[in-house]
């Protein structure tokens, strides 16, 4: 299992302006900061993610950044997401939003007690993974009566020449190079892979005979009538 992100209420940990990360060694983009008041506890909790390759996101690839415990006592950043350095890229336009303002936004004026609206704010973020657009490849298969035609290989009979010809042995090898002079981390692990099966979906596509099978769209599916077996029913 991947972990991708940590979402954590770390107490009092206040990191203010802390680096939570190795300067001179790890490459990441400066933090944006709203609390200035820092506090031993985030600079343990700062000491901790540098030594895990983790960061935090918070003001970082932000849309808007906001403390994210609001309360009449006072307003502090206590709430955290945290993700791997090698991941930072995947998250983008992070924003807090206050309770109150998404309470204020969402429900009718009177329809809430103000004592009972949360003193910790939402945490949001969009999640993008490098790859293909999966809703541009499904919607480009779609046939006109909404039904989804993917592509079913036989592999019960591999060619002779599978994988073996002049132009995929140079793909191949092109490939190893480029994995073996790549930098070591899971981005760049993840796209070679991505690169491998490229090869082989071509591979496939040549050599390999295929079908097509009929995967019907939910949006154009109609409501199935249950078949009554063995008797009738009032």
């Amino acid at each position: 299992m991947v972990v991708l992100f940590i979402y954590a209420v770390i107490g009092n940990s206040r990191v203010s302006d802390i680096e939570d990360y190795i300067q001179g060694i790890d490459l990441l983009p400066e933090r944006n900061v709203v609390d200035f008041t820092p506090n031993s506890y985030g600079d343990l909790f700062c000491e901790f993610l540098s030594n895990i390759n983790c960061c935090i996101l918070n003001g970082r690839n932000f849309f808007n950044n906001d403390f994210t415990f609001v309360s009449s006592r006072g307003s502090s950043v206590v709430d955290y997401c945290v993700v791997p350095y090698e991941k930072l890229s995947f998250f983008q336009n992070f924003e807090v939003i206050r309770a109150r303002t998404l309470i204020e936004e969402n429900a009718a004026v009177g329809s809430y007690d103000p004592k009972h609206i949360p003193d910790h704010s939402l945490l949001c973020w969009t999640f993008v993974t490098p790859g293909y657009d999966v809703q541009q490849t499904v919607s480009d298969q779609l046939t006109d009566n909404g039904t989804v035609r993917p592509v079913k290989y036989d592999t019960r009979s591999i060619p002779n020449d599978w994988m073996s010809d002049n132009e995929t042995i140079s793909k191949l090898n092109t490939f190893i190079t480029e994995l073996e002079e790549s930098e070591i981390n899971q981005l760049n692990l993840d796209n070679k892979y991505e690169d491998f099966v490229k090869i082989v979906h071509t591979e496939m596509d040549l050599k390999l005979n295929k079908r097509k099978t009929n995967i019907y769209d939910g949006k154009s599916n109609k409501r199935r009538r249950m078949k009554n077996r063995g008797g009738t029913t009032t």
